[in-house]
């Protein structure tokens, strides 16, 4: 594959696991969290054990690849010196 092409992938995962990444933290700290309250006392358990680890499972992998996608693609191709 073209040189350019990986770059561009790279970027583009890059800009894709960051966009999970805060979409995750917007539901968790002004969506879930906040309403947490309003949910009657027998559906919460749901909460805990469904909604929340599968929104984790994503929210890990995003800031995984935005942390690594981040640290590969903008490495300068020599240090000047």
């Amino acid at each position: 594959m073209d040189e350019f092409f990986i770059s561009f992938l790279f970027r583009w995962l890059h800009v894709l696991s960051g966009v999970m990444w805060i979409g995750l933290l917007w539901y968790f700290n002004f969506v879930q969290i906040p309403n947490m309250p309003k949910i009657p006392d027998e559906q919460k358990p749901a909460i805990g054990k469904v909604i929340a680890p599968a929104a984790l499972f994503w929210f890990r992998w995003g800031r995984h690849g935005n942390h690594r996608h981040r640290r590969h693609s903008c490495r300068p191709e020599r240090l000047p010196g």
